[in-house]
């Protein structure tokens, strides 16, 4: 029986935080009229056998399911398998709550292997609660990458 490979922890933490763009209209024309929302991060690997994750949704609406493509980059000559990638919000302000953004979690399925050197990417789901208050309009949520691989053969 082989050895299992080891284990790669890529931990990131975002560099910079870019504007969620929100828009509510008046209340008498609340349906279809919230649009115009934007979250984007970027991150990157502290580990030098690591990787690092960038990500961004556009068109963030409350209670609206939107993709967010992570893209992994291997700097490694090294194959990585990945087994998990996720993302968590934290807060965007006092009355901003990052328990109001809801990331999924990529679980290494279906099977994602980035080459040496190279990219892949995984789709997580991004959903901003539906009751969100006014003070999340033009707000910036800090995100935390989290990921973790296989050296894969």
């Amino acid at each position: 029986m082989l050895p299992a490979p080891p284990l790669l922890e890529g931990i990131v933490r975002v560099r910079q935080r870019l504007p969620l763009w929100a828009g509510y209209a008046t209340a008498v024309v609340v349906l279809g009229a919230l649009c115009g929302r934007q979250l984007a991060a970027h991150a990157a690997a502290a580990d030098p056998h690591g990787f690092t994750m960038t990500g961004a949704v556009a068109d963030l609406v409350p209670g609206r399911p939107a993709a967010l493509r992570v893209t992994v980059t291997n700097p490694n000559a090294q194959p990585l398998r990945l087994t998990r990638v996720a993302a968590a919000a934290g807060a965007a302000g006092r009355s901003c709550p990052g328990s109001l953004l809801a990331v999924s979690v990529f679980d290494g399925t279906p099977q994602t292997v980035v080459a040496g050197r190279a990219q892949g990417s995984v789709t997580l789901t991004v959903t901003l609660a539906a009751a969100a208050p006014d003070a999340c309009r033009r707000v910036s949520f800090p995100l935390t990458y989290t990921g973790s691989a296989e050296q894969w053969h």
